[in-house]
């Protein structure tokens, strides 16, 4: 199922990355050998083109699965990558306040690193922890 998700991802068909994005949100919510499975399968770099989706529920199926996956160490080095951070930085300007909220948690999970490359390619200096009422103690937990 997840290789059959991942290639949806890659459709033309809007429909079909919305909906493979959902089963694989919910392939991935509980089960860390399923975050592994798909981080491995390649579907990284197809959910970072889609952070920066007009769709909002698009947006916000990509953006849970990328925090998900990143509770898996292997997974946060593909996650880190400058594409994707700069994709994070657009979710934080753009998105819903729940998509918002989850890119900010997402970034904090993977380090501060990340937020280092965030201020680095930003024109814009974006303060994470006001999408977090001002705490950075995030429970690391499954959307």
């Amino acid at each position: 199922m997840v290789k059959i998700c991942v290639e949806d991802l890659q459709s033309s068909s809007h429909a079909m990355k919305q909906s493979a994005a959902a089963k694989l949100r919910l392939l991935a919510k509980n089960r860390a050998d399923n975050r592994v499975l798909i981080g491995e399968s390649g579907a990284i770099p197809a959910l970072i083109s889609l952070l920066r989706c007009s769709n909002p529920w698009t947006q916000e199926h990509a953006i849970t699965m990328l925090f998900n996956l990143s509770l898996h160490e292997s997974n946060k080095a593909i996650i880190t990558n400058d594409e994707a951070i700069k994709s994070l930085v657009y979710v934080l300007k753009t998105g819903t306040e729940t998509s918002k909220h989850r890119s900010s948690t997402t970034l904090v999970n993977i380090e501060r690193d990340c937020l280092r490359k965030i201020h680095a390619s930003s024109t814009t200096y974006l303060n994470p922890s006001s999408f977090l009422g001002g705490d950075f103690a995030v429970e690391a937990r499954s959307e």
